[in-house]
């Protein structure tokens, strides 16, 4: 049976890991975060459908597949986080070589599998420039289970990394893909 991955009342989607575009901000008051919230959301085109989660959106990936998702935000030391994330079950129903290759970690990702995650980069570092320009970043990363204390690089990026990175140099969002 194939289960609808844009279903935001299918808790079973939630399960697992996420994914995400993780972004790091200045100090931002409570009006100003909830702002950065609806401008990923306005950025990346989510959609809520009329019968839905709660705090769920919908959106469709560079693939062309609809999936669930969600964008979170907080405070975290001297600053704020902004996210948006999407579960692991939900991207892998997406696409069958994709999940394939997800449930066995110990196989190669192929080529295909390798260009599927490099779009869904590609397109994640685009809403974060688009975000940038209306709301400065400090740094952000873009992958599996990307945790707040670990979004702002400083001194040179590694050339080998397991994230892709969105770096600040000059006041400008750099992004940088994994490798």
């Amino acid at each position: 049976m194939n289960r609808d991955t844009a279903d935001l009342t299918d808790r079973e989607l939630w399960t697992g890991e996420f994914y995400l575009l993780a972004m790091a901000f200045g100090r931002l008051d409570d009006d100003e975060l909830a702002a950065v919230a609806a401008a990923i959301a306005e950025r990346a085109g989510l959609r809520t459908p009329k019968r839905g989660g709660r705090w769920g959106y919908v959106a469709r990936l560079p693939s062309g597949r609809r999936v669930v998702c969600r964008v979170d935000s907080g405070r975290e030391n001297d600053g704020c986080y902004a996210t948006l994330y999407f579960p692991a079950e939900a991207l892998t129903l997406a696409d069958r070589r994709v999940r394939k290759a997800f449930l066995d970690p110990h196989g190669a990702a192929d080529d295909y599998v390798a260009g599927w995650f490099r779009a869904l980069d590609d397109w994640l570092a685009s809403v974060a420039m688009r975000v940038h320009e209306a709301w400065p970043m400090r740094g952000g990363r873009i992958g599996w289970e990307v945790t707040a204390e670990d979004l702002v690089v400083t001194g040179k990026p590694p050339a080998v990394r397991g994230h892709a990175l969105l770096v600040v140099r000059d006041g400008s969002l750099e992004y940088l893909p994994a490798t």
